[in-house]
């Protein structure tokens, strides 16, 4: 049925997500992959929430060793192109990097999910606690 899906629907980013789910091995890395290359450039700033944890919650829920070689690096790296303030992406990549001995890269992306994670902590801990109130967190403490 997901691949019926797939085929019906190339454009809907939640469905195409939620298929991939269904899908086994390289058919969900190939289908995740079409459905990055789709969104590549499109996402408007009100969308971009909501697609990238659609979409970065696909491709986490795929098992790490999927990932392995040309064609999961691949994803993951072009992944981390269209969604570049997804932590858990990088996170992920840098992760399998390590694993395939990309050292230097390895550390590049897991640098950067540091900094998209600290400036996500920095921006929701001096975000009013409710609105009408003014500051976040006391400075200090």
């Amino acid at each position: 049925w997901a691949e019926r899906v797939l085929v019906a629907l190339p454009r809907n980013f939640a469905i195409g997500a939620l298929a991939t789910r269904a899908c086994a091995g390289e058919t969900a890395i190939r289908h995740l992959r079409d459905l990055v290359e789709l969104l590549h450039g499109t996402i408007s700033v009100e969308e971009e929430v909501t697609i990238t944890t659609t979409v970065v919650g696909a491709i986490c829920a795929l098992p790490p060793t999927l990932f392995r070689g040309d064609v999961g690096r691949a994803l993951l790296g072009r992944a981390c192109v269209v969604f570049p303030r997804s932590a858990r992406l990088a996170h992920l990549y840098g992760m399998m990097l390590r694993a395939e001995g990309f050292f230097a890269e390895s550390y590049a992306e897991l640098v950067r999910a540091a900094a998209i994670r600290r400036g996500a902590l920095t921006l929701q801990n001096e975000r009013p606690a409710r609105p009408g109130a003014s500051g976040g967190a006391p400075v200090g403490r």
